[in-house]
């Protein structure tokens, strides 16, 4: 038998994993898509945060900085994330 719970934990796992694969991917593209991932998912606290800390943490304009800079633009215009996630 399935129960949700079993169903939610594995999601959990699967989720953990993922981030984990992104984050430690040296793979171009691999922070855009955990910047977008949380973002399709309304996490804004967390792709905002994920953002400074890349932006901390990369040097100089690199075309990866550049398409970060664009997504968050994106959804910064189109009032997607609350104004109150991005005046922390």
């Amino acid at each position: 038998m399935y129960s949700p719970l079993k169903k939610k934990k594995k999601f959990q796992a699967e989720e953990r994993e993922l981030v984990n694969f992104l984050k430690g991917s040296s793979r171009s593209g691999s922070q855009e898509v955990l910047l977008m991932y949380y973002l399709q998912r309304a996490r804004y606290s967390e792709a905002v945060a994920f953002n400074e800390e890349l932006n901390r943490t990369t040097a100089g304009s690199s075309s990866s900085s550049e398409t970060r800079k664009a997504i968050m633009d994106r959804f910064c215009r189109a009032n997607l994330i609350p104004s109150t996630v991005l005046a922390r």
